[in-house]
């Protein structure tokens, strides 16, 4: 089974584990260790076991492996798989039996040694901790199987940082060894990925996406040590209809965005870091008519729309990096003219950084209409001048009057988002409508909602020139107007 990270076994149940036999009681030394996280909806589709019916009870304290001991016990188990799995990519059936197998002849040695009696639960709980080893991310999986963990910070084999939803911040348990052992651990799951990404002194700086939902970042000799930094995608199939569940938008931001993707208008969504920009944009998406031909383009694969059921049609480009020799890189740049060619009905890129917003604006201009993207921005009004500095990087960029000129013809609609960094909550603060240059430099901008007293958009009353085809796609204007401030009317879950 593949979700476009790893290989790995299905999540079949792990067969129950008999005791070893028992030589002589013990009184282990070890330190019980911190309880895995409930697996529940893996967004990186990495291999997750399921519970065994009938499971043994839960280890006692006593009975436990510590952090330490568990890795000490991971890595000599899989040593020993390597040399019974000696073919590359072995059946995930014979793979999983042989993962038992060698737990249970480890924990025997421990008995036999007189070290500790591994009681069986504690043996289903090693099994899963050499799959994770070995097809997911280790010590790192069961983080990434808690849905209430968004971001995880690694400084170093001893320093981990869980970022929770609502802004928690919480250490976690040490990840390796060595800085060295957590190199070849960066190495391997980078090496694991659909696009394989390396990792070195020569090529210190990683990003890759590892799957469904989680992007890692990553860096060696340029930082003291080896850090990672991995995001996750907690929404992945999202509707607007949602994002008004969980606060993101208001009803009438909903009707106005649905009609603003139905009129086909091109919009540019722009948020600081980690405002939700990504998982915005494809709630967005959600509008569009399901036999649209989609195009998307990514540095790193996030979006996914390709493994959504609600898009029939989708083509997914990702960038590539250049190889050792230092040829071979394919950019954003150069994939736009080729997607062109493509016969598409929109075109989405996950996030402009480079010189491909002066391509994306082109295409646009040229009648490739309703398209979508994200750009990092601080404040709506910061847009402009993040255009202005990133198109400076195409070898030929047209001067600013002519740019903005440009960029007026090709925008319609800028979305801001914001993330309220108390409580980790994230909403639309404003939407502005784009406009060619009138006697200002900048292009001219219509203000149709604006922050309220919370920070999150009200309508300011304008009537944006766009309106007709808003109205032409189902929107009512009425809703521009201050009467309709619905952020605080209660929802009822699943209307239309």
């Amino acid at each position: 089974m593949n979700h476009g990270s790893f290989t790995w076994p299905p999540p079949d149940q792990i067969p129950a584990m008999p005791q070893p036999a028992r030589q002589a009681e013990h009184s282990p030394e070890h330190g019980p260790a911190a309880p895995r996280a409930a697996a529940g909806g893996a967004p990186g589709g990495v291999w997750r076991p399921r519970p065994t019916a009938g499971a043994a009870p839960a280890a006692k304290p006593e009975d436990r492996l510590d952090d330490a001991a568990v890795r000490a016990a991971v890595k000599h188990i899989n040593a020993a798989l390597d040399e019974v799995l000696l073919d590359a990519d072995p059946d995930a059936t014979r793979t999983q039996l042989a993962v038992v197998e060698q737990v249970k002849a480890w924990a025997q040695q421990q008995a036999n040694a007189g070290r500790m009696l591994l009681p069986a639960a504690e043996q289903t709980r090693l099994t899963r901790a050499v799959l994770d080893e070995r097809f997911g991310l280790g010590v790192l999986q069961p983080l990434l199987d808690d849905d209430d963990i968004e971001e995880i910070d690694v400084n170093g084999p001893g320093q981990v940082w869980l970022h929770y939803a609502g802004a928690r911040k919480a250490p976690g348990s040490p990840v390796a060894e060595s800085d060295d052992e957590l190199a070849d651990k960066v190495r391997r799951w980078a090496a694991r990925a659909a696009s394989p990404r390396e990792f070195s002194a020569a090529r210190p700086l990683l990003n890759v996406a590892l799957g469904v939902g989680v992007r890692m970042a990553a860096t060696m000799s340029v930082t003291t040590g080896t850090h990672v930094s991995i995001r996750k995608q907690r929404l992945m199939d999202v509707t607007l209809d949602e994002l008004v569940g969980r606060g993101t938008i208001d009803e009438s931001l909903h009707m106005f965005l649905g009609a603003a993707v139905r009129a086909r208008l091109d919009i540019l969504v722009t948020g600081g870091v980690a405002a939700g920009k990504t998982t915005f944009l494809r709630a967005l998406c959600s509008e569009f008519d399901p036999e649209e031909r989609i195009v998307t383009l990514e540095s790193e694969r996030e979006l996914y729309l390709d493994r959504l059921d609600r898009h029939d049609d989708v083509v997914s480009f990702e960038a590539r990096e250049a190889n050792q020799e230092g040829i071979g890189a394919i950019t954003l740049v150069d994939l736009i003219p080729q997607v062109l060619r493509m016969n598409p009905d929109r075109i989405l890129v996950g996030e402009v950084r480079h010189a491909e917003m002066l391509a994306l604006l082109q295409a646009i201009d040229n009648g490739l209409q309703g398209s979508l993207t994200t750009l990092h921005a601080n404040s709506g009004a910061e847009v402009f001048g993040r255009i202005l500095t990133l198109c400076a990087y195409a070898e030929r960029h047209p001067e600013p009057a002519d740019l903005f000129r440009l960029v007026g013809r090709a925008v319609d609609l800028v979305v801001h988002l914001r993330r309220d960094p108390r409580t980790g909550h994230r909403y639309v603060s404003e939407i502005v409508e784009v406009l060619e240059p009138a006697d200002a430099h900048e292009p001219a901008i219509n203000r149709i909602f604006t922050p309220g007293p919370d920070g999150r958009a009200v309508p300011a009353g304008i009537t944006p020139k766009l309106v007709g085809e808003l109205e032409a796609a189902g929107f009512d204007r009425r809703l521009l107007t201050h009467a309709h401030r619905l952020w605080e009317v209660p929802r009822e879950r699943g209307r239309p």
